[in-house]
C-alpha cells in the first residue's frame, strides 16, 4: 500500500475518533451533524434510530458496488466497514451511558439528542468512508474480478446477479410482507396505533432493504448503472426504474466495470 493511501486510510480514521469524541463527551458535533440527525430524525427518536439502522443494512452494499472489481479493495472495505458500524455502534451505546449516568441527564432527553447524532455520524462516517474508497479506486489499476458477475438468485445475499423471474417473485413476497401491518389492523380491531406504526415502519424498513439488495442485483444483471438506485429508493419516483426491472432482459456479457 503506497504512502498516500495509507495516510488518506489514517485521516479517515482520526476523523471519525475526533468527532466520535465530540459526540460522547462534548453532547456536539458541530450544526452539519445536527442538520443531517434532524433531517434523517424528523422529530421522532425512535423513527431516527430505525431509519439510521436502514442505512446501516444497505451500507455494506453500497461499499460492494464500489469494490466489488477490485479485490485489492475488498480487504479494506470490510476493515472500514467493521470501523465504521463499530463505532457508530458504540457512540449511540456509551453517549446515552455518559449522558444519564455521569450528566443525569433523564433517559428520554437522551435519546432525543443523542439519536440526532447518531443519525448525523452515521451519514458523516459513510461519507467519509464512500469518498475514501472512491479516491483508492481511481489509483488502483488492477483488473476487474469477473467472479463477482455470477448469476446468484437469492435476494438476501447482494453479490451476484438476478434475473426477471426471481426479481419478480421477490418483489411479490416482499409486497406481501409490506402489506401484513394493514391486514392485522384490519382484523384486530383493538390496536395501539403508536404501536401499529411502529411495528409498520420496522416492517416496511426491513421490505425496503431486501428490495434494495434485489433491485441492486437485478440493475447489475442488465447491466445498469448502480447509481440508478438513488432514484429508485424515491417513493413513487423510483417506479421509473422499478418497473423497467421487471421486463428488462438479462444482458450475458461479463464484463462490468
Amino acid at each position: 500500500m503506497k504512502n498516500l493511501e495509507i495516510g488518506l486510510i489514517l485521516v479517515k480514521i482520526l476523523f471519525s475518533l475526533f468527532i466520535s469524541y465530540l459526540v460522547i463527551f462534548k453532547g456536539d458535533a458541530g450544526s452539519l451533524v445536527n442538520a443531517i440527525g434532524n433531517f434523517i430524525v424528523a422529530g421522532n427518536y425512535m423513527i431516527g434510530y430505525m431509519y439510521t439502522i436502514t442505512i446501516l443494512a444497505i451500507y455494506p452494499l453500497l461499499l460492494h458496488n464500489l469494490t466489488f472489481t477490485r479485490v485489492n479493495l475488498c480487504s479494506l472495505k470490510n476493515k472500514l466497514l467493521t470501523f465504521d458500524i463499530a463505532l457508530i455502534l458504540t457512540n449511540a451505546i456509551v453517549s446515552i451511558f455518559v449522558s444519564t449516568k455521569v450528566y443525569q441527564m433523564p433517559l428520554t432527553d437522551a435519546h432525543a439528542k443523542y439519536g440526532i447524532l447518531t443519525a448525523g455520524i452515521t451519514i458523516l462516517f459513510i461519507l467519509s468512508t464512500i469518498i475514501l474508497l472512491a479516491i483508492l479506486r481511481n489509483l488502483d489499476t488492477e483488473t476487474p474480478n469477473s467472479k463477482e458477475l455470477m448469476c446468484n438468485k437469492n435476494p438476501l445475499y447482494f453479490i451476484g446477479k438476478i434475473s426477471r423471474f426471481p426479481y419478480f417473485v421477490t418483489k411479490l413476497i416482499l409486497f406481501v410482507i409490506a402489506s401484513i401491518p394493514v391486514i392485522y389492523k384490519n382484523i384486530n380491531n383493538q390496536h395501539d396505533e403508536i404501536q401499529f406504526v411502529f411495528f409498520q415502519v420496522l416492517i416496511l424498513q426491513i421490505v425496503f432493504v431486501l428490495a434494495f439488495y434485489a433491485a441492486s442485483k437485478r440493475l447489475r444483471d442488465i447491466q445498469w448503472s448502480q447509481w440508478l438506485l438513488t432514484i429508485w429508493a424515491i417513493p413513487y419516483v423510483g417506479l421509473v426504474i422499478g418497473i423497467p426491472l421487471l421486463f428488462i432482459k438479462s444482458k450475458n456479457n461479463d464484463t462490468l466495470n
